[in-house]
């Protein structure tokens, strides 16, 4: 009626339920954790973006369009020569972006955005923000893209004028929308 177990794979039967208790509890730990950091970037990154000036978000937004364009100016290079490509493009991207973003308001990017969904290949799209006075101009020079992960892009070039100011503000990469 009862079988007889050899005392050995009774003891080996614990340790092996040990060992896997034991290695799902790591694994649920790892994903709390993990869980919880998402958790903590989902309620502070709101928090630090609304914080930010608009040089500031110039700054972030022409980093990502430089690294960005240099990803894709050599995505078929050596790992190497794209890092150092995107580090410069972050840099080339974030005193670019710093410039421009310092004046371009919210209602301005939505202009961006318009454009850069509406305006033909080559043509241009201006406009000028009523409260602040500061012209713009987005000339999209390739088609709508889209990135691994699903994102749509083009490649454009920005000019950015500052009212009273005569330095005209160029950027030249991928703007996403």
């Amino acid at each position: 009626m009862f079988e007889s177990v050899a005392e050995g794979s009774v003891e080996q039967h614990f340790q092996t339920s040990a060992y896997y208790s034991l290695i799902y509890f790591h694994i649920a730990t790892g994903v709390v954790v993990i869980l919880k950091r998402i958790t903590i970037i989902a309620v502070l990154f709101p928090l630090l973006i609304s914080a930010c000036t608009k040089k500031q978000m110039g700054i972030f937004a022409g980093m990502a369009t430089g690294v960005g364009a240099a990803y894709l100016a050599t995505k078929d290079k050596d790992r190497d020569t794209r890092i150092k490509a995107m580090f410069g493009g972050a840099v080339a991207g974030a005193l670019i972006g710093g410039a421009v973003g310092h004046y371009m308001d919210q209602s301005d990017q939505k202009e961006l955005m318009i454009a850069l969904q509406r305006t033909p290949i080559n043509k241009v799209s201006n406009w000028t923000n009523p409260k602040t006075g500061h012209k713009f101009t987005i000339k999209p020079i390739s088609v709508v893209y889209k990135d691994k992960k699903g994102r749509r892009y083009r490649k454009a070039t920005l000019w950015g004028h500052k009212k009273g100011n005569k330095k005209l503000d160029v950027h030249t990469g991928a703007f996403y929308f």
